[in-house]
């Protein structure tokens, strides 16, 4: 690939510094540059792909802002990233660079969205539109370590007919993409520039020094213990089960927090301890009428599936206009007219609590439809006997799935209180504080995952960390 202008050389680089009335700007450390150097390199010589990779601290924003304020003056440049929280933070990104900059998420860039796969039983990718990627353009990935395999297929055909280049950025002590062993995007041809030396604040910020501890264990050191340590950036606290509950309760009461959800955040592992302090805060919040129904005009909640209608994904807040109780496919529900941050409203319904064991049942009795007709498929398939499968079973296996998926997905939104969060879904978002749960995190049994857990959900928060409980006994113990 040549490069997507090849009369750079003779033309000077724009100058990065401000105007002679401003501030000179922060130069880059020597780490930085020498990795926006290689990656200019690699730029510079048509490169298809690159990618930036570094740890929570080591200033990944920063050099990518400074890297491309030498590009966007003269060809097209695309900030994206897999969720509409994580590409919503680039638009302050994007301000900075200047130029020609335009920032959204890699699927309505590539004009993808969900359909059901009835081959596979599960969601996947499909175009829509054309790609919405001018020739030469510069496509920016960050947050890349959510990129699973196919949405990678997609980025990289999508860049090569556009003569586009790809520039990934991400932090590889993340958690992989669901269903993957790891992020796909770390990996392959081009350069890989990696950022080491933590500055955003000093190495012995009590969380940053956690994190550090948290990355040795995974390369197999010691898993560190967690104990309170004071800083003026930002402090990691350690507290009983009583003072976390106080100490959490009062953040949301916080005049922060009813601005701004994004204030701060409760994290664990599992749905079931979220769901309990979902119902905790909820009950401190809104009194008794949080008791009696599950959504309540007012609310901002977390949609936990795609609503396409309104362009929210997951993860995305919504704000509640109006609820009230209705059936839905014989299933108690409440109906609810919700708005996105834009404005535009849809009517969804949700299963209430007392709804959930008839939703659950139901859901079953389906996917066991579908099960049954895509093994009867798998073993022609593994056979090599396709030829042979009788073309009514595989319709029937078809609509068993859309059957299924629209019972799941579209007849019924996933709607939670968005006060506590799964680390999981937690990823590519920051908040003020963060109140991690440890011993629900220490329910996972795979050290591995629980140590990428540990990491994402101390680097979600900018400020203070609220710990409570322990990790479990086996991580410390001496291997035989």
């Amino acid at each position: 690939m040549t490069s997507p202008k090849a009369s750079r050389r003779s033309r000077k680089r724009p100058c990065a510094s401000a105007p002679p009335a401003s501030p000179a700007p922060t130069p880059l450390n020597s780490d930085q540059a020498r990795a926006v150097s290689e990656l200019s390199s690699a730029l510079d010589r048509g490169d298809p792909v690159c990618r930036l990779l570094g740890y929570a601290g080591t200033g990944k924003s920063f050099s990518v802002v400074r890297l491309l304020q030498a590009y966007a003056t003269y060809r097209p440049v695309l900030l994206t990233a897999p969720t509409n929280k994580a590409a919503a933070v680039l638009r302050a990104m994007a301000a900075e660079i200047g130029g020609q900059v335009e920032t959204a998420t890699i699927h309505k860039i590539l004009g993808l969205r969900p359909e059901v796969d009835a081959d596979r039983g599960r969601y996947i990718l499909k175009r829509v539109r054309q790609p919405a990627i001018e020739d030469g353009a510069l496509i920016v990935v960050d947050e890349c370590s959510m990129v699973d395999s196919l949405l990678l297929g997609h980025i990289l055909q999508a860049a090569q007919s556009a003569r586009a280049q790809v520039l990934f950025v991400g932090d590889p002590a993340q958690l992989p993409p669901i269903f993957e062993p790891d992020s796909p995007a770390f990996s392959g041809h081009g350069v890989t520039a990696r950022l080491t030396q933590i500055v955003r604040q000093k190495a012995d910020h009590p969380i940053l020094a956690m994190t550090q501890k948290i990355r040795d264990a995974m390369q197999g050191g010691p898993v560190p213990v967690f104990e309170t340590k004071h800083s003026t950036d930002g402090s990691l606290i350690h507290l009983g089960a009583a003072e976390f509950e106080a100490a959490m309760l009062a953040a949301m009461h916080r005049p922060e927090y009813h601005a701004d959800s994004d204030y701060c955040r409760v994290l664990g592992w599992t749905n079931g301890k979220t769901d309990h302090y979902n119902r905790l805060i909820r009950r401190s919040l809104l009194g008794q009428p949080a008791e009696q129904q599950a959504l309540l005009p007012g609310e901002t909640v977390v949609a936990c599936s795609p609503i396409l209608e309104l362009g929210i994904s997951i993860g995305d807040s919504v704000a509640v206009l109006n609820a009230v109780p209705d059936i839905r496919h014989s299933i108690p529900a409440l109906k609810a007219r919700i708005a996105n941050s834009k404005g535009k409203q849809l009517d969804v319904w949700v299963v209430t609590p007392d709804g959930k064991e008839v939703y659950k049942q139901e859901l079953s009795k389906l996917a066991k439809v579908a099960n049954q007709l895509q093994s009867e498929f798998n073993d022609h398939r593994n056979g090599n006997t396709l030829s042979m499968y009788p073309q009514l079973s595989d319709k029937r296996r078809r609509a068993a799935w859309v059957t299924f998926f629209e019972f799941k997905d579209e007849s019924f939104s996933d709607l939670r209180p968005v006060h506590a969060s799964t680390v999981h879904r937690s990823q590519g978002s920051t908040y003020e504080k963060v109140f991690v749960d440890l011993t629900d995190i220490g329910r996972s049994t795979r050290r591995d995952v629980l140590l990428r857990l540990l990491y994402v959900a101390l680097t979600r928060s900018r400020g203070d960390v609220y710990v409570t409980g322990e990790l479990p006994e086996r991580l410390y113990r001496e291997p035989d």
